[in-house]
C-alpha cells in the first residue's frame, strides 16, 4: 500500500487515515530511514483489500503504445484481484465515435456553474490549459452540475492537441462534434450539445484532484497523472502508482487468453483450458 506525506504526519491515499509509518515500516516523513517493530507488521499487510507490487519503471511513450495494445476486459481483471473493483467510469459517458481507443495520463479539469445573471470573471482557461498539457496527456474534465452544454468545441481541441493531448474524457457535452471527428480528437462524453458554455460555468481548477461519476460506485478519484484506458467498452482509471504493474499483468493475461482461445477453437475440454491457463 502506498502512504503519502502529508505535512508532518502521513496519510494512506487509500483511506486518509492519518499515519506516520507506511505498511512496509517506512517514515512517511523519511523515505530511507525503517522502523523494526512496524517492519514486522507489514506481513499482516499481505491480505490487505488491496494487492500492489512493485512496479517498474516504463517511459510514457512506451506505455502509451503498449497500453494501445490491450483492451479494457483484461485490465478490468486485473484491476478487480487487487482491490480496485470500482475504477470504471458511468456508462454513460461514451466514445463520439465507435472503434477508437484512448489511453494516457489524466490532466484533469474541474468546472463549476456560475451565478445566474453573473458574468464570470475573464478566465485565461485556454492558455491554462495549454501550459498543463504534456505529450500524450488525456484531459478528464468534471465539469460540475451544468448538464445542457457543449463543455467542450473543437476550438478547445485544437488548442489540446497542438499541445500533445491525445483526447478528452468529459462528465458533460461534447460540441462542434462533426468537426472533432473530422480533427481526429478522441472525444468521450455523455452527451453532443451546441449550447454555448462559457456563459453557464467555468474551469476552476487545473491538475487537481476531481471526482468522476462511477459504474459500481458513485464516484472515481481520479488524480492527476493517473492512466486513463478507454475503449469501446468505457472508461477505466489506472492509479499512476500501479499503471505500469497493471500492464504487464494485463499484457500476460491477454497472452494466456491467447493460448487458450486457440485451445477452445481447436475442441479442447473447457474445463482443462480454464485450468491450464487460468482464463474463463
Amino acid at each position: 500500500m502506498l502512504w503519502i506525506a502529508d505535512g508532518g504526519g502521513g496519510r494512506c491515499c487509500a483511506r486518509g487515515a492519518p499515519l506516520r509509518w507506511c505498511c512496509c515500516g517506512r517514515n512517511v516523513a523519511d523515505p530511507h530511514k525503517r522502523e523494526p517493530a512496524m517492519a514486522k507488521k507489514s506481513t499482516k499487510q499481505k491480505s490487505a483489500k488491496v494487492t500492489r507490487g512493485k512496479s517498474k519503471t516504463i517511459a510514457r511513450g512506451e506505455m502509451i503504445k503498449r497500453y494501445g495494445r490491450l483492451y479494457s476486459g483484461p485490465i478490468y481483471d486485473v484491476l478487480e484481484p487487487m482491490g480496485l473493483p470500482n475504477q470504471v467510469l458511468s456508462h454513460e459517458i461514451k466514445p463520439l465515435q465507435r472503434g477508437y481507443k484512448l489511453t494516457g495520463p489524466a490532466l484533469t479539469q474541474q468546472g463549476v456553474d456560475t451565478v445566474p445573471g453573473v458574468v464570470p470573471e475573464p478566465k485565461n482557461h485556454f492558455d491554462n490549459m495549454r501550459k498543463a498539457c504534456t505529450r500524450g496527456c488525456v484531459a478528464v474534465y468534471a465539469v460540475g452540475r451544468e448538464g445542457l452544454s457543449g463543455h467542450w468545441g473543437e476550438l478547445t481541441s485544437t488548442i489540446a492537441m497542438a499541445n500533445g493531448c491525445q483526447g478528452a474524457v468529459i462528465d458533460g457535452g461534447a460540441r462542434d462534434s462533426d468537426l472533432q471527428e473530422k480533427m481526429g480528437f478522441k472525444m468521450y462524453c455523455r452527451f453532443t450539445s451546441p449550447i454555448e458554455a462559457g456563459s453557464r460555468m467555468t474551469i476552476m481548477q487545473l491538475q487537481e484532484p476531481i471526482f468522476m461519476p462511477g459504474s459500481l460506485t458513485t464516484h472515481v478519484r481520479v488524480n492527476p497523472g493517473d492512466w486513463v484506458f478507454a475503449d469501446g467498452d468505457g472508461v477505466t482509471i489506472i492509479p499512476k502508482e500501479i499503471a505500469s504493474e497493471v500492464l504487464v499483468k494485463a499484457e500476460e493475461l491477454v497472452n494466456r487468453e491467447a493460448k487458450g482461445r486457440e485451445m477452445f477453437a481447436a475442441g479442447v475440454d473447457p474445463t482443462k483450458v480454464v485450468k491450464m491457463f487460468d482464463v474463463g
